[in-house]
């Protein structure tokens, strides 16, 4: 058979397994479910995938934070591509392709009309909806391509991967609180060398539960309980770590005027702590003047108290919320003054991720709640190629047709803020680059 009949015939099959879809929406499980045993793998032969995954052993076994950072960043991206899928689905849509990773297929397997793509370069993902690209071959004459559903339909469907991302970060946020069977308090992950804090010798992962004796819970709370000039009274909570036993008053970081609260959770204490990991409670006068605290809090579960499920379930949208307010308040400090704001690329989220790894479960899954969140926001930026551009013409068609530009204007504008992303993202992981090497 000569390579033009081979082409005829995969043709024919195309046009055949186009017409049997349209003919007929819900396809029987037999001809077209494909179970997971069944499943094939894609192009690479098997020596690729067996070097692909020794190569993967060997990164978690010398580089276990550097494997769950990336880990991490490909679970979270495999979610938004999720949400995008279920609600296509559930609006009519065909879905062709849902892809983890980016590249070619390593392993891949057809459940109904759905191929599902496991690809080697986790740093990405996609979900291919039949006519999202409006120059789609054949999208003009299907009933179930992405331009020929309802607006309602369409417009689900792009909000499905950003919305994904933030019921993800609720839902951890929710679990966290839940299983911690406590409170939220703010931890200091960054002190200011000039600012009120550091004069006060608030050092950077000191928890910081009460402010003049009234619970700190979220970030939102420090500049509603200590915003104009005053003396403040900081009641902390700091791990420290003694190489031997050491007097109350020698403690490391301890000042005159600290009043103890606890020590490692008791109310009483010996007047000289053994050896050891301690958690000191106490409490410090700031001293603050106009302005900012000089310090970069982060809302985190803290042990002790009793159990709410009420107040896990609070923490589950404030948690998100605040995070995307920090964004926003960034994203208009870049705009306003670009050049003091410092902007991260892959590799730079990459390193916090790692940084988190190292810290602990806990610090790890609170920058997943962070970067799930901040996947969302971003990707609902009215930019072109990015879901809020996407948004951004379905809403010029809510208010007139006639406002939405061509099929082919649109895919030129998707096509230039693509080319404008990639370069962004290029300059900023050069940048990420040249820190790490302090270039």
């Amino acid at each position: 058979m000569t390579e033009q009949d081979e082409q005829v015939l995969e043709t024919a099959a195309e046009v055949e397994e186009q017409v049997g879809l349209q003919a007929d929406p819900e396809p029987a499980s037999e001809e077209t479910d494909e179970s997971p045993a069944e499943a094939k793998p894609g192009k690479y032969d098997r020596a690729t995938n067996w070097l692909m995954a020794i190569g993967v052993v060997w990164l978690i076994m010398t580089k276990p934070a550097l494997a769950a950072a990336i880990a991490l960043f490909g679970v979270l991206v495999a979610i938004h591509e999720a949400g995008h899928m279920m609600l296509a689905k559930w609006s009519g849509m065909r879905v062709e392709r849902f892809s983890i990773g980016m590249g070619p297929a390593l392993y891949s397997f057809k459940r109904g009309e759905t191929e599902y793509v496991l690809a080697p370069l986790p740093l990405g993902g996609y979900v291919h909806i039949a006519g999202l690209d409006p120059e789609e071959e054949g999208a003009a004459d299907d009933p179930r391509a992405f331009d020929n559903r309802p607006l309602l339909g369409r417009v689900l469907a792009i909000l499905g991967g950003p919305l994904a991302n933030y019921v993800s970060a609720g839902l951890l946020v929710f679990l966290l609180g839940v299983s911690h069977g406590g409170r939220w308090a703010v931890m200091i992950s960054a002190v200011s060398d000039d600012g009120a804090a550091a004069q006060a010798g608030v050092q950077s992962g000191d928890l910081l539960l009460a402010i003049d004796g009234e619970a700190v819970n979220y970030t939102s709370d420090l500049p509603r309980l200590a915003a104009p000039a005053n003396d403040y009274t900081l009641s902390l909570r700091r791990t420290i770590v003694l190489d031997e036993a050491t007097d109350l008053a020698a403690l490391p970081g301890r000042r005159s005027g600290d009043v103890l609260q606890a020590i490692n959770g008791e109310l009483t204490w010996p007047q000289k702590l053994p050896a050891g990991e301690h958690q000191i409670e106490f409490q410090r006068v700031m001293t603050k003047g106009d302005g900012l605290f000089g310090l970069r809090p982060e809302s985190v579960p803290v042990r002790g108290g009793e159990r709410s499920l009420g107040g896990a379930l609070a923490a589950s949208v404030q948690i998100p919320y605040e995070t995307t307010k920090m964004m926003a308040m960034s994203l208009y400090g870049l705009m306003a003054k670009p050049n003091s704001a410092t902007l991260e690329g892959p590799v730079g989220i990459l390193r916090q991720a790692q940084a988190s790894a190292d810290a602990g479960v806990l610090a790890y899954l609170m920058f997943a709640v962070t970067l799930s969140v901040v996947l969302g926001f971003f990707n609902l930026l009215p930019i072109p190629a990015l879901d809020g551009g996407r948004l951004v013409f379905l809403f010029l068609e809510a208010v007139h047709s006639k406002l939405v530009p061509s099929p082919k204007t649109q895919a030129k504008i998707h096509g230039y803020g693509f080319l404008v992303l990639l370069t962004l993202i290029l300059v900023v992981t050069v940048n990420d680059v040249g820190r790490i090497f302090g270039l």
